[in-house]
């Protein structure tokens, strides 16, 4: 039984005719809503969305049609307009009721299964909403608007490839439905066909192109396949669009930070906490950048921020610890290392925290302790090991320093300053061997640390290997003039003169060009 306009009183016809040309065309009214952004996020039914009349006049409006005389032939149109008014103040219940008696006397009503689909989907009844819009679609095959919301509700339940046969249905119906394109990307790159949800993305921005959202998506796409410059683009055309977005603000921060645009980072930063100062992660992120700038009096402010907003967090008074410490302020870092344990007595990162601070106030008894409780509560810590010992190397307790290298090599075998300070152990114990063999490992892990080659270079000589010593510490004097690191390059010529007397060569030796 379908609709028989000829069956309508006038008023019933009237209505209808105008809801027929409404929602038939319902996502055209959705590119013109001022809303559009927020119906494209949350992947609503526009209907459910568009500005009307208040709760109290649609209420009054159900009260008029359940009271006005309706001949047989119309009450399947009557209780279809209730149940749409019913599902306009979101009361889903009801509204169900109403499309299900409309449906009962005229099964062949594919609006009344559209919008009990609709129904059915908003109290989150998806298989039954996907029943109803198939009972829609089976009614009439090229409807856009109900392919595209079964496509939805497929989604929803993770069907994914599913939806992507439904939206692809719906554009064949019709071409200029851009949140189809927008949606079928979506459903594109959750598959991970990123050049088909590029294309469809772009397919949908070129109809509307005031979609902050799709930008966004976009961007999301270039900034995982490496292509900055194009993710930079689409985010800060979303941005263009609509300012509120702190997310955005977010990730375009940390691809300048990534390609090494630190200002541009710290504009977008603040850009997050315009849009709402208490946000926890963009101080996070902002004490941060300030912490990889040695701007450590900006990186406190906005740490302490976090700890206000998070007092709990004891990685977060680690953190501001950590950066009273690298400004020297080690009463103030030893308070907030202190907070962190207190809050967290088995943070084993506190406590080797902790530990450095009193090695560095020069209480090596209470900063051995700390390093043990770290190395206690993880065993694989190694770093804790290397400190106690560091620790013990202060006091000159060199076998216990050996011990606990050796046990954060164990753990660690690329740990090049370990093998470094395991080096110098054993050279004080006169095992020179051994020294050269650590040092050499040093060297593997980071061949472009002078100091290492200046290591070995001494180690060389000690064991009358001129040769080995001369060439290893004319390495160490290029890598100190890279870095420009004026005493390093100072005290490399000055052992290179040393080295060319005691084991007699001359510079020219080593002059390749001759």
């Amino acid at each position: 039984m379908g609709i028989d306009m000829r069956k309508f009183s006038s008023t019933y016809l009237l209505v209808l005719l105008v809801l027929t040309g409404f929602m038939e065309s319902s996502h055209a009214v959705e590119k013109k809503h001022p809303d559009t952004e927020k119906i494209l996020q949350k992947g609503i039914s526009p209907l459910s969305s568009l500005p009307g009349k208040k709760n109290e006049k649609l209420k009054k409006q159900i009260e008029k049609y359940k009271k006005e005389p309706t001949p047989k032939v119309d009450r399947p149109n009557k209780n279809f307009l209730i149940g749409l008014n019913y599902l306009k103040i979101e009361n889903n219940k009801e509204a169900i009721r109403y499309f299900l008696m409309a449906l009962q006397l005229d099964p062949g009503f594919v609006f009344a299964h559209f919008k009990l689909g609709n129904a059915w989907e908003n109290s989150g009844k998806i298989e039954k909403a996907i029943e109803h819009y198939r009972e829609a679609i089976k009614l009439n095959p090229d409807y856009s608007f109900a392919h595209y919301k079964i496509a939805n509700a497929y989604e929803t339940l993770g069907k994914t490839q599913k939806a992507i046969d439904h939206y692809r249905i719906s554009i064949r119906s019709d071409p200029g439905f851009a949140m189809a394109y927008v949606k079928l990307g979506g459903a594109y790159k959750i598959l991970g066909n990123t050049r088909e949800a590029i294309k469809n993305f772009k397919k949908g921005i070129k109809i509307e192109p005031n979609y902050p959202y799709v930008h966004v998506q976009l961007a999301e796409i270039y900034e995982k396949a490496g292509k900055n410059s194009e993710a930079i683009h689409h985010f800060k055309t979303a941005l263009l669009l609509n300012q509120d977005q702190p997310m955005v603000h977010s990730k375009l921060a940390r691809i300048y930070e990534t390609i090494g645009k630190t200002q541009e980072a710290i504009k977008h930063f603040q850009g997050v906490l315009k849009t709402d100062p208490d946000d926890l992660r963009g101080h996070v992120e902002m004490g941060e950048v300030y912490e990889k700038l040695g701007q450590a009096q900006e990186a406190v402010k906005h740490f302490k921020e976090v700890a206000r907003l998070d007092p709990d967090n004891p990685e977060i008074h680690a953190e501001i610890g950590k950066t009273y410490e690298a400004m020297e302020k080690m009463q103030e870092a030893l308070q907030h290392f202190t907070t962190a344990i207190k809050l967290a007595p088995d943070y084993a990162e506190g406590h080797a925290k902790l530990g450095e601070a009193y090695e560095a106030m020069g209480n090596t008894r209470v900063s051995v302790q700390h390093f043990r409780e770290a190395i206690k509560l993880d065993p694989e810590y190694a770093e804790g090991h290397a400190k106690i010992g560091e620790a013990y190397e202060t006091i000159g307790k060199t076998r216990e320093v050996v011990k606990h290298f050796i046990r954060a090599l164990e753990i660690n075998p690329d740990y090049a300053e370990g093998h470094a300070e395991l080096s110098e152990a054993y050279e004080s114990l006169g095992k020179y061997l051994k020294a050269v063999l650590h040092i050499r490992e040093a060297i593997r892990i980071k061949p472009l640390n002078p100091y290492y080659h200046f290591r070995i270079a001494v180690l060389h000589s000690s064991q009358n290997n001129g040769l080995k010593s001369i060439l290893h510490m004319k390495k160490a004097e290029q890598l100190y003039s890279k870095e420009n690191d004026v005493k390093g390059m100072a005290d490399s010529r000055k052992s290179l003169k040393y080295l060319y007397k005691t084991h007699n060569y001359k510079p020219e030796d080593f002059d390749i060009t001759k």
